[in-house]
């Protein structure tokens, strides 16, 4: 009888699952790389202004005076950013002018502009020194434009709260006028208006307001300082023209009244000289009364004769500070001229 062949007693051989594992592997990189995209062009759509902007400020290469009035302003970090990413430049009359012609037809003087599809920052190179901080206070409210424009709704909703409650607070006239101007001209952008505003030109501020405006500031007092520096020289300049207008008009009103004083008692004079030569030549008079009546008419001619001096003396002062009045309205015409860029460039600068 033949034996029966042994089985095999080994376990069978295994399938080896190490495709799967590299399948799996694969599927699993391709899927968190396509997060990572999604994410990535997510993360872009709603971050693509500052994606923007940092690429404009890698390639921009602001200007040395730029720098300089960017720190005189007080501007941190964040301010400059947002002002080399509106590729901001000092422009003069021309080429100002073109860049912001559309806003010439503004009532107010316009010395800088944030303006143009790719929305740049253009300051008016304003001539006239006795104007130092003209330029940095507009550079700083033009960046507080670029840096508005690109706030989140949620972070415009608190600000413009923010704003509206420190309007019901202002007190300078010159600024609740600009404000009034910016309503009639501009009413969409008032609150954009008053954030460049507030932040360059009000001293005081809320103190969630000064808190806000740190994000772009190292130190705000400067650019309000500025401010009020170049301020002070229109404001003294108006003092002095408006005593000279009242010394003037003093002096006229003087003037008038003793004149017509004077004219009368001239009037008056001469017909009591008439009369005295007339007496004196009748047989009445004596030697004696016609001397006491002689020496009061004298008396009387020269108390005219010094008041006609006075008077005239009057006149030559009256005329010295209208000659300064004419000079203070030159200077004042200068320097209004010196800051209106929609003037022509013939136009005289001091």
């Amino acid at each position: 009888m033949k034996s029966q062949k042994s089985l095999n007693q080994q376990p069978p051989k295994q399938p080896s699952n190490q495709s799967v594992r590299r399948h799996t592997k694969g599927r699993f990189l391709a899927g968190l790389f396509a997060f990572v995209l999604l994410a990535a062009t997510v993360a872009l759509f709603y971050n693509r202004q500052r994606v923007i902007d940092q690429i404009t400020v890698w390639r921009f290469t602001p200007s040395t005076e730029l720098t300089v009035l960017a720190d005189r302003a007080g501007l941190n970090d964040t301010g400059k950013f947002y002002l080399y990413a509106s590729q901001a430049e000092v422009s003069d009359r021309e080429a100002f002018n073109t860049a912001c012609g559309k806003l010439q037809n503004e009532r107010t003087i316009v010395i800088g502009c944030y303006a143009g599809l790719d929305r740049r920052i253009y300051i008016y190179n304003v001539p006239d020194s006795q104007l130092d901080g003209v330029k940095e206070t507009t550079t700083a409210h033009e960046m507080l434009h670029a840096a508005y424009d690109r706030l989140s709704e949620s972070d415009k909703d608190y600000v413009n709260a923010l704003l509206k409650e420190q309007e019901l607070k202002i007190t300078d006239k010159r600024i609740q006028n600009l404000i009034k101007e910016y309503q009639k001209s501009e009413p969409d952008e008032v609150i954009n208006e008053l954030h460049s505003i507030f932040g360059t030109e009000v001293r005081d501020l809320s103190p969630e307001l000064e808190v806000y405006y740190k994000r772009y500031f190292t130190d705000r007092m400067k650019v309000v300082a500025l401010k009020e520096k170049y301020e002070q020289v229109f404001t003294d300049l108006a003092t002095k023209q408006a005593a000279l207008v009242e010394e003037l008009n003093t002096l006229a009103s003087d003037v008038n009244t003793r004149q017509k004083t004077y004219q009368a008692s001239l009037t008056t004079l001469n017909t009591d000289i008439q009369a005295f030569n007339v007496w004196a030549e009748s047989a009445s008079a004596t030697r004696s009364e016609y001397a006491v009546r002689r020496e009061a008419l004298q008396g009387r001619i020269a108390t005219l004769d010094a008041e006609r001096d006075a008077i005239n003396s009057e006149i030559d002062s009256y005329n010295e500070k209208k000659a300064q009045l004419d000079k203070l309205n030159v200077q004042a015409a200068t320097l209004n001229e010196s800051i209106d860029s929609k003037l022509t460039s013939s136009m005289p600068s001091l």
